[in-house]
């Protein structure tokens, strides 16, 4: 069994260094109430958080944005935590949210077949989400929505298997825009992870065999590889990004300051994100405004934990 804070329970943790600093980030671990494994996905301007979280034993989590597993979506609004399952599936996830409390995420039917969706805080209903092809077979490419923003665009990738990414999107009022940013060997190699209120546009691609993060402002497209495979998970208005790879996971401020030109960006600062008692990894999925990042860590009993992160800069 998962090792788990008490629901009741809130760990705050601020570290100081050997030398006498104190750490970049206070960090604080939640669990959905009862549930094995909990997972941080996205945070809005307010501190609503949404999620995924089950409680079979037999459901192992990883760190890739989807999962077969049977879970349930969730939001936390001021301390309180809500279940979000779209009605009729056997499994929701909920992946991103926006200020105003519009989430996005995909769910699994009966007939195993995946969906995205966007569910509308002003009607409190479910919209089905799916690029031309996909979802059409429990063994067919699938949509998994990753952000939306005030304007109700939503980004996100193509998927196989759940963790083979096929192809970046963009869908704003029923239509889709492609975004493929790998190199020839895998051109399509995308998936689309944020976008911000401002149209920043953050995620990761296959270039030249390395998993590579990107930020797209405008018609301006950055790379960054971070000890070789990077993934950006998250962003806000001020293309503050966070993300994990190699390295480990990683927040960094207004990476566009460091650039010299549209094409010669510079050399982001980044500050690592890692909750202080995790023994497997720290997963960083979200970032707001405020710098406070949320995501996901792994125990020594292979026990999944959502994290808060709050700046001490």
């Amino acid at each position: 069994m998962a090792l788990k804070f008490p629901a009741t329970l809130l760990v705050g943790l601020l570290l100081t260094s050997a030398t006498g600093q104190t750490s970049p980030f206070n960090y604080v671990s939640f669990d959905f109430p009862g549930a094995l494994h909990t997972q941080g996905k996205g945070i809005n301007a307010s501190g609503e958080i949404v999620g995924l979280y089950t409680s079979d034993p037999n459901c192992f989590l990883s760190a890739w944005p989807a999962t077969d597993c049977l879970t349930h979506g969730f939001k936390k609004v001021n301390g309180k935590y809500s279940t979000i399952d779209v009605p009729g599936a056997i499994s929701t996830a909920a992946l991103g949210v926006n200020a105003y409390g519009d989430i996005v995420g995909f769910y699994i039917k009966s007939d195993k077949t995946v969906h995205g969706f966007v569910w509308l805080h002003t009607s409190n209903t479910f919209h089905t989400v799916d690029y031309p092809g996909t979802g059409t077979s429990s063994t067919a490419l699938v949509t998994i929505p990753m952000g939306v923003n005030t304007s109700l665009t939503v980004v996100g990738g193509v998927y196989s298997t759940f963790a083979t990414f096929k192809g970046g999107w963009v869908w704003k009022n029923g239509s889709f825009g492609n975004m493929f940013l790998g190199t020839a060997d895998c051109y399509r190699c995308t998936s689309v992870n944020g976008i911000a209120n401002s149209g920043k546009i953050a995620g990761h691609t296959m270039r030249n065999g390395l998993l590579t993060g990107f930020l797209k402002i405008g018609p301006d497209v950055d790379f960054f590889t971070k000890n070789f495979n990077t993934l950006i998970t998250g962003l806000n208005n001020n293309a503050d990004i966070v993300g994990w790879g190699n390295g480990g996971g990683f927040f960094a401020a207004n990476v566009e300051l460091n650039e010299t030109s549209e094409s010669a960006e510079g050399t982001p600062n980044y500050i690592p994100v890692g909750f202080p008692t995790s023994v497997g990894s720290t997963f960083p999925f979200g970032v707001n405004y405020l710098h406070v990042v949320v995501g996901t860590y792994e125990d020594d009993n292979n026990g999944w934990h959502g994290f808060l992160a709050t700046p001490n800069f």
